[in-house]
């Protein structure tokens, strides 16, 4: 499974995710690149899932028929702790979610 974390998502989470490919939007050059576009993007790319901390995602965007699904982050703290924390929970979801979905992971 191909993960994309949102250039507001720390990349130290990709250390966590063991058995998943994970790239981030800064890397590829799509800084900057907003949600609608930036999914796009990503299915083109042939990315599963991205990951974000954007919640303003979740109601803009119009899922059904997308080929990506999304996990929206609520990280309660900054920094690497809360960032390792929540792995647990991300690679939880990660087997079950679906295109098209999003999901919310707090």
């Amino acid at each position: 499974m191909r993960l994309l974390l949102n250039e507001n998502t720390p990349y130290s989470l990709a250390r966590d995710l063991i058995g998943y490919q994970c790239s981030n939007v800064d890397r590829l050059g799509w800084k900057g690149t907003q949600n609608g576009a930036l999914l796009a993007r990503a299915e083109k790319a042939e990315f599963d899932v991205l990951i974000t901390i954007d919640d303003d995602i979740k109601p803009e965007q119009n899922m059904p028929g997308r080929r990506i699904a999304v996990l929206v982050l609520k990280l309660m703290k900054q920094g690497k702790k809360a960032t390792r924390a929540i792995a647990p929970k991300v690679l939880a979801e990660l087997p079950t979610i679906q295109p098209g979905e999003i999901r919310v992971v707090a």
